[in-house]
């Protein structure tokens, strides 16, 4: 997982390439660095929600005997 040191020098690095190279260049690159926002963010959300399943599980796997039949049919 990308720390946020991480990221900042990522996008500092995407800055120099786009000022450095050619500006067609540019709207991939940000693109890209705006995708890797967005996951970053889902990311996140997807941790929380788990960390916050397994709370509410007290921590356990258990299935529902219905749902562990099924599973097993």
């Amino acid at each position: 997982m990308m720390n946020e040191q991480q990221w900042q020098d990522l996008q500092h690095r995407a800055a120099a390439l786009i000022e450095a190279h050619n500006k067609d260049c540019s709207p991939l690159i940000k693109e890209m660095v705006e995708e890797i926002k967005e996951l970053q963010a889902e990311n996140d959300r997807l941790r929380k929600a788990l960390s916050s399943a397994r709370k509410q599980n007290g921590g356990h796997n258990h299935m529902s005997t219905k749902l562990k039949d099924a599973l097993y049919e």
